[in-house]
């Protein structure tokens, strides 16, 4: 039921998605995410599903395309999943492999991994027997069989598409980095972390390869450090020559005296949180640190104090663009990110919005604005999302299908079932702090709420397709 649930509503979504009368700047759009053969649907219906399963934007659009792919091109591959005999992560692969094939071909390709095959509990698709790391490779056999092989140009292209880097803070300060770079630049940057974790090794520093690999891998993001460890080393500098303990605590376990460069290097300005709770101290790019590992950070450089802003205080303007001090302020609330339901975006680098709009008396205060991504400012904006803060840090969210989700501190929780939903006559009516709207009786009675978690198998995206994961630790 998990892949029908989804599939009904973007095909409902697709059926009756009309053109907004306003078709100006940031107005919604139908998109096509799946293959060719798919519908297209209107793009904020993804930010319905993002918001229902508690899942990022891109994690919904990835989730969106793989359904649409099975439903309307592998329909053979979505019945093995209904039916229990093939995963769903597997069907998730087949369906992004094959994605830029025409339906014919991708029926080609479908009949060839639906292939039978005896097995002790009766016939199974070959696509649910073979390794998951060799069923990549039989599916891109299979589309070379069916397409022809790629034309330099093509793959190129395809290569450059695959490309990217994401970041996953960890708990002790650690980072978990998974890239996908090109062959050349792969290369490259591994002979340029061998050569650093060199240097190091040179200086004195005796853990192992691996960790010192990881250490010159967040160097390389700093180009001024980076030339103060190879002028140490090209001066000759023997452990004995460094002040204190050759492997001395400091920036990523660097040598210390490598931290006396440090403090001839630019100003760095740092946004550090001290949690007076639990003790530990919070930098943006960092995550959690304890205290002694802030005062690392800071102690290699010159340090920027920012002053304390009160969360709580009721900063209000006379002009439409919010000043400095309130987009600090908005920056800092929900915990640094965007207030839309299960938003990962950093509130940092995200719009500014009024709740009640400037045209309609909306002021330029902390109570009547927040911080949001480009996306679900346009889906608020454009899309019939409404948002009340009832209270400093606390925001209500009624979708246009009529989910309620309460969002604070980077938490959403869901208030389906606890109100009654918004009445379809009633879809413009401005919402209240005291009339939250629910999912549990959609309109027209029809239920298409996925009850199920996308990720109760293994994310392939996630934790398969990662040709390369590096554990750096990430100390500012």
């Amino acid at each position: 039921m998990r892949l029908t649930h989804l599939a009904e509503y973007l095909g409902e979504a697709a059926a009756e998605w009309q053109p907004p009368a306003w078709q100006g700047p940031g107005a919604e759009q139908p998109i096509r995410l799946g293959g060719a053969g798919t519908p297209e649907i209107p793009e904020f219906a993804v930010c319905e599903v993002a918001a229902a399963l508690g899942l990022s934007q891109p994690a919904a659009t990835g989730l969106c395309a793989d359904v649409l792919d099975l439903t309307y091109r592998l329909r053979g591959i979505a019945t093995s999943v209904r039916a229990g005999v093939l995963s769903f992560a597997r069907a998730r692969v087949i369906a992004r492999r094959t994605r830029d094939l025409t339906p014919e071909q991708a029926e080609l390709v479908e009949a060839r991994l639906s292939r039978p095959r005896d097995t002790a509990r009766g016939p199974e698709p070959m696509a649910a027997l073979v390794p998951m790391s060799r069923l990549r490779a039989v599916i891109d056999q299979a589309v070379i069989a069916v397409r022809g092989p790629e034309t330099e140009e093509e793959a190129e292209a395809r290569v450059a598409e695959s490309l990217y880097v994401e970041m996953v803070h960890e708990a002790g300060s650690a980072t978990d980095l998974a890239a996908r770079l090109a062959t050349a630049d792969a290369a490259r940057l591994d002979r340029r972390l061998d050569e650093v974790s060199g240097w190091l090794t040179e200086l004195g520093d005796a853990r192992p390869k691996k960790v010192l690999r990881a250490v010159a891998l967040g160097l390389l993001a700093d180009p001024a450090l980076l030339a103060a460890l190879q002028d140490l080393t090209t001066r000759g500098a023997a452990p004995a020559e460094i002040p204190g303990s050759p492997t001395a605590a400091g920036m990523a376990g660097l040598p210390s005296g490598l931290l006396d460069k440090l403090g001839k290097l630019a100003s760095t300005v740092l946004y550090v949180h001290l949690d007076r709770g639990t003790g530990t101290w919070c930098e943006e790019n960092a995550g959690v640190l304890t205290k002694e590992e802030a005062q690392r950070i800071v102690g290699h450089s010159d340090v920027t104090i920012r002053p304390v802003l009160d969360l709580a205080e009721e900063l209000t303007y006379t002009g439409y663009v919010a000043p400095a001090r309130l987009k600090e302020q908005l920056a800092l609330q929900n915990s640094g990110y965007c207030t839309f339901p299960s938003c990962h975006r950093r509130a940092r680098t995200s719009d500014v919005d009024h709740q009640t709009p400037a045209a309609s008396d909306g002021a330029t205060r902390s109570g009547n604005t927040h911080r949001l991504c480009r996306k679900h400012h346009r889906a608020k904006d454009k899309g019939g999302w409404r948002v009340v803060e009832p209270v400093p840090g606390v925001w209500v969210w009624a979708s246009p299908a009529g989910a309620v989700y309460l969002v604070g501190n980077a938490i959403t929780t869901p208030l389906n079932g606890i109100f009654t939903h918004i009445p379809p006559g009633d879809r413009a009516a401005p919402v209240s702090a005291s009339d939250p709207r629910t999912l549990d009786t959609p309109p027209d009675g029809r239920s298409w709420k996925p009850a199920w978690d996308p990720w109760n198998d293994w994310d392939p995206l996630t934790q398969s397709e990662h040709e390369h994961t590096y554990g750096f630790i990430n100390s500012g």
